[in-house]
């Protein structure tokens, strides 16, 4: 039997280089509870055009969103996650769910500017 997938998997905040994604638990049965310490939400995220490789998020399965980092700017992703069973955080799996994806083209990253905008000084002159 496999494990329950999640639902919706949503990218909800994005930086140049950083996008959070947030995905809803399916419904968590007496048995699933029972072996929650040992469930865990498997995250990647990756470029779309399979360039370079996969990045892995691995998080407890009380908490249902994830921010990946050091995505390049102006990239196409893919993301997908999954509930699996492992042995421990870095442990082996033993059971998952399916796959969940994110909406096809998920997030285009905008590029950052070259420069940061110059803070805007309002100097305030009296003549008396």
């Amino acid at each position: 039997a496999n494990l329950p997938e999640p639902k919706e998997l949503l990218a909800t905040k994005s930086t140049t280089t950083s996008v959070t994604f947030q995905w809803k638990a399916p419904t968590i049965t007496p048995a699933l509870l029972s072996m929650s310490l040992s469930l865990f939400w498997v995250l990647e995220v990756g470029e779309k055009n399979g360039g370079s490789g996969c990045e892995g998020k691995i998080v407890s399965v009380a908490v249902c969103d994830a921010t990946v980092n050091g995505l390049k700017p102006g990239t196409e992703f893919r993301a997908r996650v999954r509930m699996e069973l492992r042995t421990s955080p870095v442990g082996t799996t033993t059971l998952a769910s399916l796959w969940t994806e994110a909406p096809a083209c998920t997030k285009s990253l905008a590029g950052a500017p070259v420069w940061p905008p110059r803070p805007v000084v309002h100097r305030i002159s009296s003549t008396l």
